[in-house]
C-alpha cells in the first residue's frame, strides 16, 4: 500500500518550492526598487505574470492537497477495515484459546478419570488376588481346594455355586474396568485431536493477524506521511497567499503609480500641447504679419511698377480671356495654356506701350498675326499681338510709355477683335495682371 508521492519525493518538492519562494522573496524588492524610477506597462504586466504566477502555484498546491486528502481518507477507510480484521481475528482467537481452554480441562478430567480408574482397578485386582489364591493367566481357576474344605455335599454344591459366582462377578468387573478405559482414552485421543486441530487453526489465525498487523503498521507509517504532507501543503499556501497578498499589493501600488505617471504625463502633454499651439500661434501670427507686409510690399511693388506700367488699351478694360489654361476659343482644344491676356476693344482702337523700351520684334506669325515685343529692361518684356497692321517701328526703335505701337485688329489665329497682351519676365510668361491695372 503506497500513496502517490513518497515522503522523499514530498521533501524534494518542497525543497523546490521553497527554494522558488526565496527566489520571488529576493527579486520582488529588487523589481520594486527598479519599478520605482519609472512604472512602464511592462512593469505592470510583469507584476499581473507574478500574481497570476503565484495564483497558479496555489491552485497546484490545493489539488496536491485535495489529492493528499483523498489519499488520506482512502488510507483510514482501508485502516478501518484492516482494524475490523484485526479485530475479528482476535475474537476468533479468543474464542479458540476458550475451547482449547476447554478441551484442555476436558482431557485433564479423562486422565484423572483414567487415573482413578487404574486405582479402582489396581484395589479389586488385590481382593481378587486374595479371594482366588491360584488363577491361570488365561484366567481359569481351580476350584479344588474351596471344594475340599465343604462339610457336606450341600455345602459343597453351595461353595461351588458362590466360587462361580464370585469368579464371574470379578471377571465381568474386570471387562467392566477395562471398557470404561478404553473408552476414556478414546475420548481423550479425540479431545488431543481436536485440541491439535484448535491450536493449527489458531497458528493460522495469529499468522494471519501479524500479515494484517503489518499492513495496519505499513498504513500508520503511510498516514503519518500523508499528515505531514498535507501540514506541508498547509504552510505553503499560507506562504503563497502571503506572497499573493504582497504581490497584489504591489500589483496595486504600480497600478496607481501607473495611473498618476500617465496623468502627470498628460498633464505634460497638455502643457507642451498649449505651448506649442501659442508657439504656432505667434508663428501664424508673425507670419500673417510677415505676409500682410509681403503683400504690402507687393502691393506697393505693383503700385509701383503700374506706375511704371500703363494699361495698354486705355479706355477698354474689358479682359475676355485670362492668363492661364483655357479652351481654344477658335480651335476648340481644351486645357490650352493661354499665355496672355485678350483684352476685347473696337478695331482700330490704339496700342499703347505701357513703359518705354527697345523694339526687339515686329513680325507676321501664324498665330499672333501682326505682333511687336518691347524690351523694357529689368527681364521685362511685353508682346502686342493681332494687330490690323504691322508697327511702324522697326527691331532697334525707341519708344517711349505711352507711345502708339499699333490698332487693335483680328489678325492671325483669332475669334474677333481684340489685343493679346503679354508680359515675360525674365523669358517666362507672367500673368500681366499682376503688373497692369485696366483703367
Amino acid at each position: 500500500m503506497t500513496g502517490k508521492h513518497t515522503k522523499k519525493e514530498r521533501k524534494e518538492r518542497l525543497r523546490r518550492l521553497l527554494v522558488w519562494l526565496l527566489i520571488i522573496g529576493m527579486l520582488l524588492p529588487t523589481v520594486i526598487t527598479l519599478i520605482t524610477l519609472a512604472v512602464t506597462e511592462d512593469d505592470i504586466t510583469n507584476a499581473r505574470e507574478a500574481v497570476a504566477a503565484i495564483e497558479e502555484k496555489i491552485t497546484e498546491t490545493k489539488a496536491e492537497l485535495e489529492t493528499l486528502r483523498a489519499d488520506q481518507d482512502s488510507l483510514i477507510a482501508q485502516k478501518g477495515l484492516l482494524d475490523e480484521q484485526i479485530n475479528l481475528y482476535n475474537e476468533q482467537i479468543e474464542i479458540l484459546e476458550g475451547t482449547i481452554g476447554e478441551l484442555d480441562a476436558e482431557i485433564a478430567a479423562c486422565e484423572a478419570e483414567l487415573s482413578a480408574l487404574e486405582t479402582e482397578q489396581a484395589e479389586k485386582y488385590e481382593i481378587f488376588k486374595q479371594r482366588v489364591r491360584v488363577a491361570y493367566e488365561d484366567g481359569d481357576i481351580t476350584y479344588l481346594s474351596v471344594l475340599l474344605s465343604a462339610n457336606s455335599l450341600s455345602d459343597f454344591f453351595d461353595r461351588v455355586e458362590m466360587t462361580s459366582a464370585i469368579l464371574e462377578q470379578d471377571k465381568n468387573l474386570r471387562s467392566e474396568l477395562e471398557a470404561l478405559a478404553d473408552a476414556i482414552s478414546l475420548k481423550q485421543t479425540e479431545l488431543e485431536q481436536d485440541r491439535a486441530d484448535q491450536v493449527a487453526l489458531m497458528v493460522e489465525l495469529e499468522s494471519a493477524r501479524t500479515a494484517l498487523m503489518a499492513q495496519q503498521s505499513e498504513a500508520e507509517v503511510l498516514l503519518a506521511g500523508l499528515e505531514e504532507g498535507e501540514h506541508e501543503n498547509l504552510m505553503l499556501i499560507e506562504e503563497y497567499e502571503r506572497l499573493w497578498q504582497e504581490a497584489m499589493a504591489e500589483q496595486e501600488r504600480l497600478t496607481q503609480e501607473y495611473e498618476e505617471q500617465k496623468r502627470r504625463e498628460e498633464e505634460e502633454r497638455k502643457r507642451r500641447e498649449e505651448e506649442e499651439r501659442k508657439r504656432l500661434e505667434e508663428e501664424a501670427r508673425k507670419k500673417a504679419e510677415e505676409e500682410a507686409r509681403k503683400k504690402a510690399e507687393e502691393e506697393a511693388r505693383k503700385k509701383a511698377e503700374n506706375a511704371v506700367f500703363m494699361w495698354p488699351t486705355p479706355g477698354f478694360t474689358w479682359v475676355t480671356s485670362k492668363f492661364g489654361y483655357r479652351t481654344h476659343p477658335v480651335t476648340g482644344k481644351p486645357q490650352s495654356f493661354h499665355n496672355g491676356i485678350d483684352i476685347g476693344a473696337y478695331a482700330g482702337s490704339p496700342i499703347k506701350s505701357i513703359a518705354a523700351g527697345t523694339v526687339i520684334a515686329n513680325q507676321y506669325h501664324s498665330i499672333y498675326g501682326n505682333m511687336i515685343k518691347v524690351d523694357h529692361g529689368n527681364g521685362f518684356v511685353s508682346m502686342y499681338a493681332h494687330m490690323n497692321a504691322r508697327s511702324k517701328y522697326k527691331v532697334g526703335a525707341t519708344v517711349s510709355k505711352g507711345t502708339t505701337l499699333g490698332y487693335v485688329g483680328t489678325t492671325g489665329l483669332s475669334s474677333g477683335y481684340h489685343l493679346h497682351f503679354t508680359i515675360y519676365k525674365n523669358g517666362t510668361a507672367v500673368d500681366p495682371l499682376k503688373y497692369v491695372t485696366p483703367y
